[in-house]
């Protein structure tokens, strides 16, 4: 008896497995997934060397959902044939909920939350909280609150805000995303990659990932110029550390490498110039000031981080000659965008 209690719920946990699976899936993938690729994934809960028993079971699974009021609604172009492949995607506007329905005391809570989570730099999904918080204020007051930080809706943000939404399913399923980029150079490529994790850094989404070499690379979600369906599972080694791989703004090269020095005040506290650092390079110390030695790949990076933290830290250029007068330059722009 025990033995059958223990299967049950063993096959329970399994088919709500499925179920979580299926919905994160057609909820975020790039592309509708057909049938076939739904059935033949065993990442997924399907797979097995039966086709017709596990499009039976998808079958179920979808019934569950709705019975549950999630909808997976089945797309085919017009003019297709009765035998051409499904393709499947979340009905969104039958499945989420009616912003009238919620209480205003729950949008109250939704909104604190959301309001904590905005104040970390780390989060990728910034534009989506915002479009959220959007929602909530036009519920609760009958109009959009334009007190609330206004959303770029610009074209570029939200197609930026689509990657990262790619990039963090990606990264959820552990399944390696396809996707064309370009550098910063202008370089287009191809690439696929198993995402190890995401970071946030000066207003930007970044991914770190091994590449099909199997090479750890880092890039930029708003110089993704298209994703693709994930592929297969992959499994993100025991040892990776996203602080290995964590990299400031002059590290792109447009140069060659050069050694650089930065100073601050002496009066500046350690932990302040560790946390900027990050580890990077020389941390030494004088009567008078700190000094940070370390290599750069862009000198007119490097004079632009130091300028942005010129005001807060106290951050000047020290060395090459180069440097200083990156910093000049850029010293020069910022009085004339300023001079009327």
């Amino acid at each position: 008896m025990r033995h059958r209690q223990t299967t049950r719920s063993t096959d329970a946990i399994s088919a709500a497995q499925r179920l979580m699976n299926l919905i994160f899936m057609v909820s975020v993938s790039p592309v509708p997934p057909t049938t076939e690729e739904i059935i033949a994934d065993s990442d997924l809960g399907y797979g097995s060397e039966n086709p017709e028993s596990d499009k039976k079971k998808f079958q179920r699974d979808r019934a569950n959902l709705r019975e549950r009021g999630i909808i997976i609604r089945e797309i085919k172009p017009d003019g297709s044939l009765q035998t051409d492949s499904s393709t499947w995607m979340l009905d969104r506007e039958a499945t989420h909920a009616q912003m009238g329905v919620i209480l205003p005391e729950d949008i109250a809570l939704l909104e604190d939350a959301l309001e904590l989570y905005q104040r970390r730099s780390d989060i990728p999904y910034s534009q989506t909280l915002d479009r959220l918080r959007i929602k909530l204020a036009a519920a609760q007051s009958g109009r959009v609150d334009l007190g609330h930080k206004h959303l770029d809706t610009n074209k570029q943000n939200e197609t930026d805000a689509g990657v990262r939404e790619a990039v963090w399913a990606a990264l959820c399923m552990q399944k390696r995303l396809p996707f064309s980029y370009q550098d910063a150079l202008g370089r287009k490529t191809d690439r696929t990659v198993a995402v190890y994790g995401i970071t946030m850094q000066d207003g930007h989404c970044y991914f770190v990932g091994a590449d099909d070499e199997n090479n750890i690379r880092t890039f930029r979600t708003d110089r993704v110029l298209s994703v693709r369906a994930p592929q297969k599972h992959y499994e993100i080694p025991n040892d990776f550390t996203a602080a290995d791989y964590l990299f400031l703004p002059f590290d792109f090269p447009a140069e060659q490498p050069a050694e650089v020095v930065f100073s601050f005040p002496r009066g500046t506290g350690k932990q302040e110039l560790e946390a900027l650092i990050q580890g990077r390079g020389i941390l030494t110390s004088t009567d008078e000031e700190w000094l940070w030695k370390t290599e750069v790949q862009n000198l007119t990076a490097a004079a632009a981080f130091a300028l942005s933290h010129a005001s807060s830290l106290g951050m000047r250029p020290v060395s090459p000659p180069q440097l200083q007068q990156a910093w000049s330059e850029h010293l020069r722009k910022v009085v004339e965008a300023h001079v009327s």
